[in-house]
């Protein structure tokens, strides 16, 4: 799942990488489903907690909600997404509100990419 730069020469990393996951299930598809089931379902809460900081400009919530997003975006070698999460959690501790919602709609952007992927990976696990 490589995507091309612009450009159309380069590569870029992957959206997300699941062997995280593969290695904690031991070939177990129905534990892999479960995994990314539950990652989705806490990275939609994190992305609303998210939202709703920004709409109130909570700077403290909004890099701790962005913190939790770039940890989740690691586990899963989501590396786009947690460098803009956390860019949105640098914004939040230094109280940048300044391209904020640009920022954040960004974020939301990549995530509907590697939300679309993951579907995508649990309907080739039915």
């Amino acid at each position: 799942m490589k995507d091309k730069k612009a450009s159309g020469d380069e590569s870029v990393a992957p959206l997300y990488d699941l062997t995280s996951f593969q290695l904690l299930v031991d070939g177990d598809s129905e534990k892999l489903k479960n995994y990314i089931l539950v990652f989705l379902e806490s990275m939609g809460k994190s992305i609303e907690e998210l939202q709703e900081s920004v709409k109130q400009i909570d700077s403290s919530q909004i890099e701790f909600s962005a913190h939790k997003l770039k940890g989740s975006a690691s586990l899963l070698k989501a590396t786009s997404l947690a460098d803009i999460a956390f860019e949105l959690e640098e914004m939040g501790k230094n109280a940048v509100v300044d391209g904020l919602n640009e920022k954040l709609e960004v974020l939301l952007n990549m995530y509907k990419q590697v939300e679309k992927g993951m579907n995508k990976e649990l309907s080739l696990l039915d």
